[in-house]
């Protein structure tokens, strides 16, 4: 019997598998990654938040859009949207497409001021998603 045919190294290389698969359901799930978006000011910016399991309209599910984990931007509550509590600097100035659903929201900020850069969280907190997204805006030469 060769070393690769070895019951030892069968065992460690399906326990390796299932680590790093786990590994990436976590990474998928939670997004370790943060992406970076760059617009000037006065423009358009189109932010992402991606996932398999977010399905708006058949769910219903909820999702927040914060700045600097202070500022709300956009929420939609069970499906809907909703702009009760949305801070006033981002009124008629933020939005959802709502294109294609099944797996991404997508806010859009219009009328790009310099202190609307930072980073952006979009959080669906029944699937324990988060998504970070760091906005720079450029200022008009």
């Amino acid at each position: 019997m060769s070393f690769s045919d070895s019951p030892i190294l069968s065992s460690l290389t399906e326990e390796c598998t299932s680590v790093l698969s786990q590994l990436w359901e976590f990474s998928t799930v939670h997004n370790w990654w943060s992406k970076v978006v760059e617009s000037t000011e006065g423009g358009t910016a189109i932010l992402k938040c991606s996932h398999r399991r977010i399905i708006l309209e058949e769910k219903q599910q909820t999702v927040h859009w914060r700045h600097n984990d202070t500022r709300n931007v956009f929420d939609i509550i069970r499906g809907k949207v909703s702009i009760k509590e949305q801070d006033p600097a981002y009124k008629n100035r933020a939005d959802v497409l709502h294109e294609e659903l099944k797996g991404h929201v997508f806010l859009k900020l219009t009328n790009l001021q310099l202190s609307d850069g930072g980073t952006y969280l979009c959080f669906v907190p029944a699937l324990g998603i988060d998504h970070s997204t760091q906005l720079v805006v450029k200022g008009v030469l």
